[in-house]
């Protein structure tokens, strides 16, 4: 299935969960939730935080799937929804978390395979990665996650985040630099 009939697909399901299907609204949560969470640990760097916003954005997206119009792509309109909901749950006071030594909770079971060093080596490159992301703020964190990986422009993030594109523009110059600073000195 191609990337517009994926889209399309997930179009009817919102619109059926919309109408009250829990099958459309449970086919919808299999399919995205990795993605949500996916989200939300970039940006909170915690597995309680993450999962607690996870939750929060699919308890949210029942009574806002009549939204979707789908003139977009559910995927981004989705993403919006997780960074907007995952900020909100780091602006509320809650008490300090620790991390978790694994951090990739919902990890594909496939990626145990392959070289051993290749893996070790991942690892603890992406704990570098992690540990150079805790210096940013969750603001910098969503705005690098959905400019880099959800590969977003700096207008789209704006309107995800609700601030304007020059401060997403900024802040996205200065968590890469920071991110290259930490690492440089390594």
């Amino acid at each position: 299935m191609n990337t517009e009939q994926h889209n399309q697909n997930d179009a009817i399901l919102a619109g059926r969960a919309a109408k009250g299907d829990r099958e459309a609204f449970s086919l919808l949560f299999s399919r995205w939730k990795r993605y949500v969470y996916s989200i939300a640990w970039k940006i909170t760097l915690n597995e309680e935080d993450a999962l607690d916003a996870t939750q929060e954005v699919f308890a949210k997206l029942v009574s806002r799937l009549g939204q979707f119009k789908g003139s977009g792509f559910f995927r981004s309109w989705l993403g919006t929804i997780a960074t907007r909901e995952t900020l909100n749950l780091l602006r509320k006071p809650h008490r300090k978390r620790e991390r978790p030594l694994d951090p990739i909770l919902l990890e594909s079971k496939g990626s145990h395979t392959g070289n051993p060093r290749t893996r070790i080596e991942k690892k603890e490159k992406r704990q570098l990665v992690e540990k150079a992301m805790e210096q940013l703020s969750p603001q910098q964190r969503a705005i690098l996650t959905l400019g880099m990986k959800e590969d977003q422009s700096p207008g789209e993030i704006a309107i995800a985040l609700g601030i304007p594109a020059k401060q997403v523009r900024s802040q996205l110059c200065r968590a890469v630099a920071r991110i290259r600073e930490i690492l440089g000195t390594i």
